[in-house]
């Protein structure tokens, strides 16, 4: 399930509802990008609490539900530099909307 898309219907059963969260961005050429860093923090926090280095790529998935965290990307330069993190939007669904 990517972000955004809605469960079959009502009647779908707990169990096929996944709780892992995928996550799609360009990835930038360039000889100072190390890679990327998945951060999430707690709904009820305002600072991130973890982090994932996830290296030169451009996606990930992880076993982390969207209903409980906030998410968030960021660059990381080959000198150990971090970008500001950027909050993932949502993929359009099939209905039109986010």
């Amino acid at each position: 399930m990517n972000i955004g898309e809605p469960a079959a219907d009502r009647d779908t059963p707990y169990s096929e509802i996944e709780q892992a969260t995928k996550f799609y961005w360009n990835m930038q050429e360039d000889p100072l990008l190390a890679g990327y860093e998945l951060l999430w923090r707690p709904s009820s926090q305002q600072q991130w609490t973890h982090q994932f280095y996830v290296g030169l790529v451009d996606t990930v998935e992880v076993p982390l539900s969207k209903d409980n965290v906030v998410f968030g990307l960021r660059a990381v330069g080959t000198n150990g530099k971090k970008s500001p993190a950027v909050f993932p939007m949502p993929l359009p669904s099939e209905y039109g909307a986010y």
